[in-house]
């Protein structure tokens, strides 16, 4: 088994719970198909 350290291929996922309009961030899309980061 590889050492966490030495594994530079892990990627790393998360669930971001975004429901609701949106209506606050002055936005016509709604927010779960807005970009999180640079993705």
């Amino acid at each position: 088994m590889t050492p966490p350290s030495d594994n530079n291929d892990q990627k790393c996922w998360a669930i971001v719970p975004a429901a609701g309009a949106g209506k606050r961030m002055d936005t016509e899309t709604p927010k779960q198909y807005l970009p999180l980061g640079d993705k």
